[in-house]
C-alpha cells in the first residue's frame, strides 16, 4: 500500500482530488492524511511518514518548495499540483518530477499515479529534489541539472554536458561531451520542449538538436549540416530551419 497525503490550502481542491481517487478506484494508493498549510503539512509529514505526497505549490506562508527545503533529506515521491504554469514548472521538469495543473483530471491523475509506481522502481528522489533546488535557484545556468530518465534509472547531468540529441523512434539518444551515450525515454519533441526553451540549444532537423556551445563549423548547402566539438557526427540541417538557424548564429555574433 502507498501512503498518501494531500497539502493544499484550498480544501474545495483536496475534496475533488480524493472524489476523483474514488472514481478512479485506484487500490494500490490510500489518501492518509491532508493539511491546509505548509507548517501543518511539515507536521503531517512527520505523522504519517508518507509514500507520496499532492503538493500545492503556492500556499499562503510558503510555497511547496519551501516546505520541501525545510526538511531536508526527503524520503517520498512529489506530484506537484498548480493553478498556473509559472516558472517552477520548468525547474520541476528538469528535475524529472510530475506536476497536475487544475482543475484535475481524472485521465492526467491516472498518468501521474502510473508514473509514479514506475518511479518507484528507481529510487532516486533525494537526488531529484537535490536537482529541484538547485534549478529554482540557477534556472538559467548552463551548469543546471537535468534529470533523465532512461529505461533502466534516471540520470542526473549538467544540461551543458549535452552535445547533441538524436531521434530514436519513440525515444531520444543523448551525446554527451564525455564520449557516452544515454538512450533517453523521451521523444525527440519532448527533449525540444525542454531543451530549447534555453537559447544555446537548437533543433536544427527533425531528428537533431545541437548545443550551439559546441558548433564548430557549419557547412553550406541545400541546408547543410554542422560538426561539433567532441562529436564525430555531422548532423545535417534541414532546409526549412536553415534561415532560423543561420539567425541564431548572427544572434551569436557568428562569423556565418
Amino acid at each position: 500500500m502507498i501512503k498518501a497525503i494531500i497539502i493544499d490550502d484550498q480544501e474545495s481542491y483536496r475534496t475533488k482530488l480524493k472524489l476523483l481517487f474514488e472514481k478512479l478506484a485506484v487500490k494500490e494508493v490510500v489518501i492518509v492524511g491532508e493539511a491546509g498549510s505548509a507548517d501543518e503539512g511539515i507536521k503531517l509529514i512527520a505523522k504519517t511518514n508518507p509514500d507520496l505526497i499532492f503538493l500545492d505549490i503556492e500556499m499562503p506562508g510558503g510555497t511547496g518548495f519551501d516546505m520541501l527545503m525545510q526538511i531536508g533529506r526527503i524520503a517520498f515521491d512529489v506530484i506537484f499540483t498548480t493553478s498556473h504554469i509559472e516558472f517552477g514548472i520548468q525547474a520541476i521538469k528538469f528535475s524529472a518530477l510530475d506536476y497536475l495543473v487544475k482543475p484535475i483530471q481524472a485521465d492526467e491523475l491516472q498518468k501521474a499515479i502510473e508514473k509514479h509506481l514506475e518511479k518507484r522502481k528507481h529510487q532516486v528522489q533525494q537526488k531529484q529534489f537535490e536537482a529541484l533546488f538547485q534549478n529554482i535557484q540557477n534556472f538559467n545556468n548552463p551548469t543546471k541539472l537535468i534529470g533523465l530518465p532512461t529505461p533502466d534509472e534516471i540520470i542526473f547531468i549538467p544540461l551543458d554536458d549535452i552535445v547533441r540529441c538524436q531521434a530514436s523512434n519513440n525515444y531520444t539518444e543523448f551525446f554527451l561531451k564525455d564520449g557516452t551515450e544515454k538512450v533517453v525515454s523521451h521523444t525527440l519533441k519532448e527533449s525540444e520542449q525542454l531543451l530549447c526553451q534555453h537559447p544555446f540549444f537548437f533543433r536544427i532537423h527533425d531528428s537533431h538538436i545541437i548545443n550551439m556551445h559546441y558548433l564548430l563549423s557549419y557547412k553550406r548547402g541545400d541546408g547543410g549540416n554542422v560538426t561539433l566539438r567532441n562529436s564525430s557526427a555531422q548532423p545535417p540541417v534541414s532546409r526549412r530551419k536553415k534561415e532560423e538557424f543561420l539567425a541564431r548564429l548572427k544572434e551569436m555574433k557568428s562569423v556565418f
